[in-house]
C-alpha cells in the first residue's frame, strides 16, 4: 500500500510537468490556432480576432496555461477545432481501438518473445542461438511503417487474404459499444461473424506491432534468465539434485519475472505512444490516428488532450507494473 500511495503522490507532479511541457510545445508549433478555430484559410480577420478573444489566445501564455489547468481540473479538455465536439467525447470514441490493438500486440509479443528468450538462455546449440539472435536483431531494427506497407502489398495486394486497413469491413455494422473493444463486444453479443471480421482486420497491425517489440522481449528475457541462472541459489538448487525444469520454473523464472513484467509495461506504453505510425499505415481508427489528424489540422486542443490523457495513461500503466512487480518479487529480495 505504501508503494501505491507513493506512486499516486508522484503522479500529480508528473502530470503537472507533462501538461506544462506539452502546453508550451504546442504553442511553439507553426500555425495560428485562432485561424484554425475560425475556419482556416477562409476565415476573415474579424473572425480570427473573435476566435482569438473567445479562446483567450490574446492573453499572456502563463495566463493561458493557468486557464487550461483550471479547466483540466474540472474535467474540461476543451473543444476540437475540427470535430466541434468535446475532446473527452472524441477520445472516448478513439481510445478503445488503440487499447485493443495494444493489448493484442503485447499478448502476441509475450507468447512468442518470452519462450524464445528463455530457450536462448538455456540452449547450448550454436545454430539455435544464431537463429534467436537474428530474430532479436531483426525485431529491434525493423521499421514498423515499412514492414506494414510490405505486408499490405503481399497479403492484401498480391494474395487478397487480409484487409489492408480499418477495424471492420464497410459492409459489417459496428456492434453496440459495450466496452468499445470490438472483439470483446462481439463475444459478449455472441456475434461470431463480427468476431471473425474483427480478427482479420487485427492480424496485420498486430503482427507489425509485435514484430517491432519482440526483439526487446527476447533480449531482456534471455539476459534476465541467464543472470539468474548464474546466482548462488540457482546453483545450490541444482546441487541438491532438483531437476533442471524445476530449477527453471521455481527459482530462475520466478526471480526473472519482475524484470520481464517491467519491460512489458514499458512496451505497452511504447505501443500507445507509437500507435500514430501503425494506425496511420493501417487506417486504424484509434487515438494515434486522431492525434496525427489533429497535428495536420493544427487542432491544438486535440493535441493537448491527446498528450495529457496519454501521459495519465502511461503513468497508470507504470503504476500497475510497479505493483505487479512488487507482488512477484520474492520475499527478502
Amino acid at each position: 500500500m505504501r508503494l501505491v500511495a507513493q506512486r499516486i503522490a508522484s503522479l500529480g507532479f508528473v502530470l503537472v510537468g507533462m501538461t506544462c511541457v506539452m502546453f508550451w510545445i504546442a504553442n511553439l508549433l507553426p500555425g495560428d490556432a485562432a485561424r484554425a478555430a475560425a475556419g482556416g484559410a477562409d476565415a476573415t480577420p474579424e473572425m480570427v480576432e473573435a476566435a482569438r478573444h473567445r479562446l483567450g489566445l490574446d492573453r499572456p501564455l502563463p495566463v493561458q496555461y493557468a486557464i487550461y489547468v483550471k479547466n483540466l481540473l474540472h474535467g474540461d479538455l476543451g473543444e476540437s477545432f475540427v470535430t466541434r465536439r468535446s475532446i473527452w467525447e472524441d477520445l472516448r470514441q478513439y481510445y478503445p481501438a488503440t487499447i485493443e490493438l495494444a493489448l493484442y500486440a503485447i499478448a502476441v509479443t509475450s507468447v512468442i518473445g518470452i519462450p524464445v528468450g528463455v530457450w536462448l538462455a538455456i540452449t547450448r546449440r550454436t545454430a539455435a542461438r544464431l537463429a534467436g539472435e537474428g530474430l532479436s536483431l531483426v525485431g529491434t531494427s525493423l521499421p514498423g511503417f515499412w514492414f506494414g506497407l510490405i505486408l499490405i502489398l503481399v497479403f492484401y495486394g498480391a494474395l487478397n487474404w487480409l484487409p489492408a486497413g480499418g477495424r471492420l469491413d464497410f459492409t459489417v455494422l459496428s456492434p453496440p459499444a459495450i466496452t468499445g473493444i470490438v472483439t470483446l463486444d462481439a463475444l459478449l453479443l455472441r456475434r461470431f461473424d463480427l468476431l471473425g471480421d474483427a480478427v482479420r482486420h487485427l492480424v496485420l497491425p498486430v503482427v507489425v506491432q509485435g514484430a517491432v517489440m519482440i526483439g526487446y522481449v527476447i533480449r531482456l528475457t534471455r539476459d534476465a534468465v541467464h543472470e539468474i541462472q548464474a546466482t548462488d541459489f540457482a546453483r545450490t538448487a541444482r546441487a541438491k539434485g532438483l531437476p533442471e525444469p524445476i530449477v527453471l520454473l521455481k527459482h530462475v523464472l520466478k526471480n526473472a519475472a519482475p524484470s520481464i513484467v517491467t519491460m512489458l509495461g514499458l512496451l505497452f506504453g511504447m505501443v500507445l505512444s507509437g500507435a500514430i505510425v501503425i494506425e496511420t499505415v493501417f487506417a486504424w481508427p484509434g487515438v494515434g490516428r486522431y492525434a496525427a489528424q489533429a497535428i495536420d489540422n493544427k487542432d491544438f486542443p486535440a493535441i493537448l488532450g491527446f498528450a495529457t490523457t496519454f501521459s495519465l495513461l502511461y503513468a497508470l500503466v507504470n503504476l500497475v507494473t510497479d505493483v505487479i512487480c512488487a507482488l512477484l518479487r520474492p520475499k527478502g529480495a
